[in-house]
């Protein structure tokens, strides 16, 4: 174009047109729809997130279930082959010493709840024994964040003191119940130093209190049903009972169980 013809209207609108067409090209220069969808929005953003909390949340639930589940089958297994020796033994004796099928019956359902605390709690055997000291003697110590086995403890004692007050007359009173109870956690407390588990402080106040509040049960369905008729045994057999299920579950039972075990697996 001449230095005359830059002035003029024709050159005007082409230099408007030039400056429209600049713009447009500027305009087409921001990112596309394609290079929009290739950064994630903030709504696309929650959404991943919330799906991989959902599948890690799904996977721990499912760790946990097999967990429990695998609990569950241990501890059958172990009161199982506890039952293998041990209703031979409480038959025998109703025929020798009972003379009374219902006390029998009532004495296997106890021995079978023992044998199932015993198998919970981790009590040495013949077959592993090993000292480890390890204790805790600072009461509430670590129990919030512990809460969940804390809660399992307590509600582990409850049926002991229920069926107690309600089998034998001399556990009607508090006192003998609440003994008995820290009689058979100290044991079992004791007996730990024989395993790997830890002698704990916090485990004695659990099962106690279970103890108290299944003895309350008791004594509301006493007061309630007074008539109520169960087997008034003696108070001996309930040491005989404590001590054929430990003698079971420490001499034979670990046979059993590990025989088991090698079929289910």
């Amino acid at each position: 174009m001449r230095p005359a013809e830059l002035h003029s209207p024709s050159a005007e609108e082409n230099c408007l047109t030039e400056n429209v067409a600049s713009l447009r090209s500027v305009k087409v220069a921001t990112p596309p729809c394609a290079a929009c969808a290739a950064i994630p929005c903030g709504l696309a953003v929650r959404k991943q997130h919330k799906m991989l909390f959902a599948a890690s949340k799904f996977g721990i639930l499912m760790i946990m279930e097999e967990i429990a589940l695998y609990r569950l089958l241990s501890m059958g297994i172990e009161v199982f082959s506890a039952a293998i020796i041990l209703l031979p033994a409480l038959f025998l004796l109703n025929r020798l010493l009972y003379h009374d099928i219902k006390k029998t019956i009532e004495y296997i359902v106890f021995s079978l709840y023992l044998t199932a605390v015993y198998a919970v709690v981790g009590l040495p055997s013949v077959m592993n024994l090993q000292i480890d000291l390890c204790f805790n003697f600072i009461p509430f110590f670590d129990m919030v964040a512990d809460f969940k086995n804390a809660v399992l403890n307590v509600v582990l004692f409850i049926p002991l003191g229920i069926i107690l007050p309600l089998l034998w007359e001399d556990f009607r009173g508090i006192k003998k119940s609440l003994l008995m109870g820290l009689g058979m956690t100290l044991t079992i407390e004791v007996l730990q130093i024989f395993t790997f588990r830890t002698t704990d402080i916090n485990d004695l106040i659990t099962n106690v209190t279970g103890t108290l509040i299944g003895y309350y049960i008791a004594n509301m369905i006493i007061r309630k049903n007074p008539k109520i008729s169960f087997t008034n045994g003696r108070k001996s057999e309930v040491f005989q009972l404590f001590a054929i299920t430990f003698g079971i579950m420490f001499f034979v039972q670990p046979f059993i169980s590990s025989m088991l075990w090698e079929f289910f697996l």
